[in-house]
């Protein structure tokens, strides 16, 4: 009876890792260009960059790292940057995570 138990708690926790783990599709990087619109933080710490088109993209736990978060928001808006955005998938939607940030060629935040 213990072995039986035992078995169906493995597979129940097979089962869950399964349906909850992050999954990877793609371990691409895509480039995306804009005018930066605006520089915000969250409630998580996160800061979140609006381009002029409407998209959006975060620096995870940005607030916590050694980012110049007062400079990222006083100086980026209007400038034209490149963004670095991990391809990833979390239970079905896509993830808009940055891992560079670059202006005029210059690389100004690197995951």
């Amino acid at each position: 009876m213990k072995k039986k138990i035992v078995v169906y708690v493995l597979m129940a926790f097979i089962a869950l890792f399964l349906i909850f783990r992050f999954v990877s599709i793609s371990n691409n990087i895509s480039l995306q260009r804009g005018i930066v619109r605006s520089v915000s933080a969250t409630e998580h710490n996160d800061i979140v960059i609006e381009l002029e088109n409407d998209s959006f993209y975060y620096i995870n736990r940005g607030m916590e790292s050694e980012i110049n978060y007062e400079w990222f928001q006083n100086y980026l808006p209007g400038h034209e940057i490149e963004l670095y955005i991990q391809n990833e998938h979390l239970f079905g939607s896509n993830s808009n995570r940055i891992v560079e940030v670059s202006i005029n060629d210059s690389c100004i935040y690197k995951k």
